[in-house]
């Protein structure tokens, strides 16, 4: 990933603006993230591998030009990997009458890939104000109440099983510099992107 990116900057000169997906695991998930902010970015190195290749890579965005970097939190939607993403393993279990299950619940701030792609659009079109940004919708969700919302939208009630008790470190950010550059935009309400994609994998599930 890192032979990638470097490949990429030192080829700079051929492209006047690249839009980099960062993590909001560059803050540094061996702890609670809540609420942070673009400005707490440093305070910590992240200890796991991913959030530390992300860090390094914005560590040299910091002083480039034509890169701006989105710290991606909890994103979800059509054609994501449903073995590992927890909305589409969950609504895929209780499409196969199975329990939908998890680790332990945790607070997420989650955004549709929908309302992703429209961020990434403005950013194309626009020139951005700052280099980072936090992308997560400002409202966050525990895993627990998205399986029980799951339920209430499904056929069928699913049984859900919490393998460990208390919650997992919190990962949330605080987007108000996001919000205060889009002005306009309005993030789709967590109900209705989940229908929307419940939907969508009863018809692939139908099918297939």
């Amino acid at each position: 990933n890192l032979r990638i990116f470097f490949n990429l900057l030192k080829n700079k000169d051929k492209y006047k603006k690249m839009i980099h997906l960062g993590s909001g695991a560059e803050y540094d998930k061996s702890k609670p993230i809540i609420k942070v902010k673009e400005a707490d970015f440093g305070k910590t190195i992240p200890q796991d591998e991913y959030g530390f290749f992300k860090y390094i890579c914005s560590k040299y965005i910091e002083k480039e030009e034509n890169i701006i970097s989105l710290r991606i939190f909890g994103l979800f939607g059509k054609y994501e990997d449903f073995r590992y993403r927890f909305i589409s393993n969950a609504i895929i279990n209780d499409l196969k009458g199975l329990p939908i299950t998890m680790n332990q619940n945790v607070f997420f701030d989650y955004v549709y890939i929908n309302d992703f792609v429209r961020i990434i659009e403005y950013l194309i079109e626009n020139n951005a104000k700052y280099k980072f940004y936090n992308i997560g919708s400002g409202k966050k969700i525990d895993i627990l109440s998205i399986a029980k919302i799951i339920n209430q939208i499904a056929d069928r009630k699913s049984k859900i099983i919490i393998k460990n008790k208390g919650l997992n470190h919190e990962y949330t950010c605080d987007n108000r510099r996001l919000k205060n550059e889009m002005k306009k935009f309005e993030f789709t309400s967590f109900n209705k992107s989940l229908s929307e994609l419940y939907r969508w994998y009863k018809t692939i599930w139908k099918k297939n």
